[in-house]
């Protein structure tokens, strides 16, 4: 069989068979990079899975339970298999396109005006008509607008891959966050629990002592007064129990199945964390990866939008055969074939193509300055999570110290009023700021395991195995 045009497309998809795209090229823009981090940061390299340097022995189990059943994070996985597919459609083009036809018609012709001597009626004829064939395009990619896009759709997808990554390191440290504000809310649940406990066995002791004429009635009410308000706490405190619960089952996934059991005490944060070096940020950080990809994508566009001024070279061919009869459709005789070449060369489009390519440019430099902005503010972020670290630890300090000292005073107090040589206006007092410290001192611990969250966070750290080797899963569709 004669087949000179498709064999000569053949050739021509096999040369446009897709090799992998060459690296893409780093955006026009680079932030600059500090020499070293001012904070306190112990040397070394950035902790991954760094939840498990935190004293909670629950917590790794309770994100790898918010990674598998967090809505949010499943849509996440759905942008990147979307960006995936958007990124093979991209690479599509640089395919011949073929497509195969069988078509069959039947037909009934009058002959008007052409009388038949002897028959009576118009004269007709009915036929059939039959053909197969088989066609092909494919436009020659002469200055890479098509090569061009496929890049730009590839960075997208890494782009969505960072974000998939970051969202994952998100949804970390947002389930570290909740559990450690849980178990704070648990602790001063039952700081206010032993606190009303103690403020009913001391008005019960001062309505004694009243009912005896040793203690004024004022005594009476103060001792109520300090009550209701310890009630009024715990309430508070119960309310700030369930809402942290809550949030949790929200992260977990849970929501409303169960509840989840907290720990019973808040770890003790230690040690310095491994900072790494300032350029590494760069690598390690999802979103400054994200908006690094971003701009390298948008800079494949500037080139697309440039090369649609140069002409486009499509060739066209198609063969099969024709006939009457099906079953001369595989006859050699029958076979038909064209070919076809089209350039074009667009010369008047009222200044779109060059409006197209200085917007492409325009959204190319804000790309650029999105990314450095990012870093910047990336810089900042772990600088001061370091400084934060600092201060937040002296100041658990002082506060452990004050809640000893409050405690001690209290009970001082308290025996000091039981021989009748002070004051109840003293015990009160006493009572209320061992309350207090010891609740601000609980706060504070909280705090320096939120800022040890920040500050993991602000440095990338977590998933650092998984962030090359995240791909969208495959649809399970044919391939057109």
């Amino acid at each position: 069989m004669r087949l000179p045009p498709l064999l000569l497309l053949s050739v021509l998809a096999a040369c446009a068979a897709p090799a992998p795209p060459p690296p893409l090229d780093p955006p026009a823009s680079s932030p600059v990079l500090p020499e070293h981090w001012v904070g306190n940061a112990a040397a070394g390299a950035v902790q991954d899975a760094w939840w498990t340097t935190l004293g909670s022995p629950a917590l790794a189990t309770l994100i790898d339970e918010a990674l598998a059943h967090n809505q949010d994070l499943q849509a996440a996985v759905a942008r990147l298999d979307a960006a995936a597919v958007q990124s093979r459609l991209a690479g599509a083009e640089r395919m011949p396109t073929l497509e195969a036809g069988l078509d069959g018609a039947r037909r009934k012709q009058n002959f008007i005006g052409l009388p038949i001597p002897g028959s009576s009626g118009v004269l007709s004829r009915t036929y059939n008509s039959f053909g197969v064939d088989l066609s092909a395009s494919w436009e020659l990619d002469l200055w890479g607008r098509v090569r061009a896009g496929e890049r730009a759709a590839l960075a997208d997808l890494q782009a969505v891959a960072a974000d998939l990554h970051g969202a994952r390191q998100s949804l970390a440290a947002q389930t570290a966050r909740a559990w450690f504000a849980a178990v704070e809310a648990r602790l001063q649940d039952e700081l206010a629990q032993r606190a009303v406990t103690s403020f009913r066995a001391t008005l019960d002791d001062v309505r004694g002592r009243f009912e005896r004429g040793t203690r004024p009635l004022v005594d009476v009410h103060f001792a109520q007064t300090n009550l209701a308000s310890g009630e009024a706490l715990q309430a508070q405190r119960r309310e700030q129990v369930l809402r942290s619960t809550r949030q949790l089952e929200l992260l977990l996934g849970r929501y409303p199945s169960g509840a989840v059991a907290t720990e019973s005490t808040l770890p003790s944060v230690t040690g310095n964390v491994p900072a790494g070096l300032p350029g590494d940020l760069l690598r390690r950080r999802p979103d400054l990866l994200a908006a690094e990809r971003r701009a390298a994508a948008q800079d494949q566009r500037v080139t697309l939008a440039t090369a649609s001024l140069y002409p486009r070279l499509a060739i066209t061919g198609s063969a099969g055969t024709a006939s009457q009869e099906f079953r001369d459709l595989l006859d050699p005789e029958f076979f038909v074939w064209s070919l076809l070449g089209n350039l074009t060369q667009p010369l008047f489009r009222g200044g779109r193509l060059r409006g197209e390519i200085e917007l492409a440019q325009a959204r190319l430099r804000e790309a650029c300055a999105t990314y450095a902005s990012a870093a910047q503010r990336a810089f900042a972020e772990v600088e001061t999570a370091l400084a934060v670290e600092s201060s937040l630890a002296e100041r658990e300090q002082f506060l452990q110290r004050a809640t000893s000292a409050a405690a001690a005073a209290r009970t001082l107090a308290e025996e000091r009023y039981g021989s009748g040589i002070d004051t109840f206006v003293n015990v009160l007092e006493a009572q209320r700021r061992a309350l207090d410290t010891e609740s601000q001192w609980l706060s504070a611990r909280h705090l320096r395991l939120d800022a040890r969250i920040t500050l993991h966070a602000a440095l990338g750290g977590g998933f650092a195995a998984e962030r090359d080797a995240v791909q969208p899963s495959a649809p399970h569709t044919t391939q057109r």
